[in-house]
C-alpha cells in the first residue's frame, strides 16, 4: 500500500475514532485540525499523483493538489448536509462553521503547496 494510501486511511480511522468517542463534541478545536490534516493529506496525495502521471509544470500541479483538497473538502460538507437533513444529526451547526471547515480545508491544501514547493524546489 502507498504512503498516500496509508495516509487516508489513517484520517478516516481518526475520524471513526473522534466520531465514536464524540472528539468533534468534547474538544472544539479537534474539528480545525481534522479538516486541516484531510486539506493536508489529499492536497499531497494529489501532487505525489500529479507528479506520478503528468508532465505539467510545478505550478500547475499545485494548483491541481489545492484544487483536488478543496473539492474533497466540499464533497465532505455536501455529505454532512445530506446527512444532517436526513438523520438530524447536528454535524453543521451553521453557516460559520461549514465556512470555516472549508477555510481550514484551505489551510491543509496551502501546507501541502508550500510542502509540495519545497519538495520540488529540492529535487531540480
Amino acid at each position: 500500500m502507498s504512503a498516500g494510501a496509508i495516509s487516508i486511511w489513517v484520517v478516516f480511522i481518526l475520524h471513526l475514532i473522534a466520531m465514536r468517542f464524540f472528539w468533534y463534541w468534547n474538544f472544539a478545536w479537534f474539528d480545525m485540525v481534522m479538516h486541516t490534516l484531510g486539506g493536508l493529506v489529499i492536497g499531497l496525495v494529489a501532487y505525489g499523483i500529479c507528479i506520478r502521471w503528468s508532465r505539467w509544470s510545478t505550478a500547475v500541479m499545485i494548483i491541481a493538489s489545492i484544487s483536488a483538497s478543496l473539492f474533497i473538502g466540499y464533497l465532505w460538507e455536501v455529505n454532512e448536509f445530506i446527512v444532517e437533513l436526513y438523520t438530524g444529526a447536528n454535524l453543521q451547526p451553521s453557516i460559520a462553521d461549514t465556512l470555516a471547515d472549508l477555510g481550514f480545508d484551505m489551510l491543509g491544501a496551502a501546507l501541502a503547496a508550500g510542502i509540495a514547493w519545497i519538495i520540488n524546489r529540492n529535487t531540480t
